[in-house]
């Protein structure tokens, strides 16, 4: 991230899990469980999670039902049926607000996890996600600021000699 992206934009990214029915039988009523981080330069608002299958237009899963505690938020969403061979995208949708993060040194990491558990009938499958991110300054260099300089001055000696021949 950015000096910018830290104080002044903010920055928006995505974890995005594929869920894929490659078994004989079809799945009914497939629920999942999504744990999210609760810290507060991160902000989840509306529906950040949206559940598509096959192409289809996004079904939002909203927060406001959610379980909280001081480190997750917990959120149930119902994926619904997949059938043979048929896949289902589940989106998380996260944005770090601007000024809430406290770099206090160059490469400073913070890490974002997301974990989505399936929850079928006799088992759970678990996957996480990590997002690190990592405050970089980039240095300019030396030829830069030396020749921004020289081009400084010379436009101000410019412009002071032409008030002096004005005057």
């Amino acid at each position: 991230m950015t000096r910018s992206d830290v104080y002044d934009l903010g920055k928006s990214m995505e974890h995005v899990y594929t869920i894929s029915n490659n078994g004989k039988t079809n799945w009914i009523g497939v629920k999942s469980e999504i744990i999210l981080d609760n810290v507060p330069y991160i902000n989840y608002s509306g529906a950040p999670i949206t559940i598509s299958k096959d192409k289809s237009s996004g079904i939002g899963c909203s927060t406001i039902n959610s379980t909280r505690t001081d480190s997750q938020i917990i959120v149930l969403c119902d994926i619904g049926d997949l059938k043979r061979n048929q896949k289902a995208n589940v989106i998380v949708a996260i944005t770090i607000l601007p000024n809430t993060l406290d770099f206090k040194e160059e490469n400073e990491n913070v890490t974002i996890t997301t974990t989505l558990n399936l929850l079928l009938n006799e088992q759970t499958i678990s996957l996480s996600l990590n997002t690190i991110l990592r405050f970089i300054t980039v240095p300019v260099a030396l030829w830069v600021i030396i020749a921004s300089s020289i081009v400084g001055l010379l436009i101000l000696a410019i412009i002071s000699f032409s008030l002096y021949e004005v005057s």
